[in-house]
């Protein structure tokens, strides 16, 4: 098993690191679309909805027109400043949903509706804010990799960190592993992170200042945390353990991106608009 996850996460690391320096822009949106189109596939089935092969068929599809159709609105920086932030909002509800709806097993048939358009909510803004830290006015390809590295350096933090001090469960209905001890020593590791690219790595003629990478930081890393909770109550309303099979050794798709879905755009929101 362990064999398994190393081999798929080299796969994994490759795909993404040529995607993100090799591809040009549009090529890169259209490798975006793929991941949404392969994401929705997965939270179809995680929404427990039973209709037939069309209309999953048109889920999956809309995701990536949808997608383009955010991007070509969001090329006006005053609009992307607002959907950016209106995913942020967005993980605020999300927050509140959680904590007041208690979880409870969905009966086997029939469909969430709410989950289905949270689909949609939850991955396009994560799509968006991806090309946009890459290809945008203040992006780049290293940008982006700070942006997600923020979200694994938060994880490998918590998980380590609540192995060894985890007293107190952050939302135990949800993810019993999960520990506010956890949360602290990763949000840690994430400062300790910033304050060696900041102040090591960071050109001196670089667009972007430590304080905005700062900022960028502090929101993305606990807001990581939000979105893998979210998925993880999905699949715990909807009966499953992973959200797919096709990452071996990991699960699904959504598996691997719950985290990054909400911290790419109050990330990237930070960048925009801070």
């Amino acid at each position: 098993m362990l064999k398994q996850r190393v081999i798929t996460a080299i796969i994994l690391a490759v795909c993404f690191l040529l995607a993100l320096f090799a591809l040009p822009a549009a090529a890169f949106a259209v490798f975006l679309g793929l991941v949404a189109a392969l994401c929705a596939r997965e939270w179809y089935d995680i929404s427990a909805a039973t209709a037939g092969g069309a209309a999953k068929a048109l889920y999956i599809a809309a995701f990536p027109l949808a997608g383009l159709a955010l991007l070509l609105l969001a090329g006006s920086e005053p609009v992307l400043r607002f959907v950016l932030l209106g995913a942020g909002l967005w993980w605020l509800i999300v927050v509140l949903v959680m904590y007041l709806q208690p979880v409870a097993q969905k009966p086997a048939s029939g469909g969430s509706p709410f989950y289905l358009a949270a689909g949609f909510v939850s991955v396009l803004p994560a799509m968006l804010a991806a090309y946009f830290l890459r290809d945008g006015q203040v992006g780049s390809p290293w940008l982006l990799l700070y942006a997600f590295a923020v979200v694994w350096v938060m994880d490998i933090g918590a998980y380590f960190s609540g192995k060894r001090f985890g007293k107190h469960k952050l939302a135990p209905s949800i993810s019993p592993g999960k520990t506010i001890e956890g949360v602290l020593g990763g949000a840690l590791a994430t400062l300790l992170f910033w304050l060696i690219c900041a102040f090591v790595l960071l050109p001196a003629d670089a667009v972007l200042s430590p304080l905005t990478l700062l900022l960028g930081t502090l929101l993305a890393a606990p807001v990581s945390v939000v979105g893998d909770l979210f998925e993880s109550r999905a699949k715990r309303m909807a009966g499953m353990k992973d959200s797919g099979t096709l990452l071996p050794g990991h699960g699904g798709m959504l598996d691997r991106l719950d985290s990054a879905f909400a911290a790419l755009p109050v990330f990237a929101f930070a960048m925009y608009w801070l």
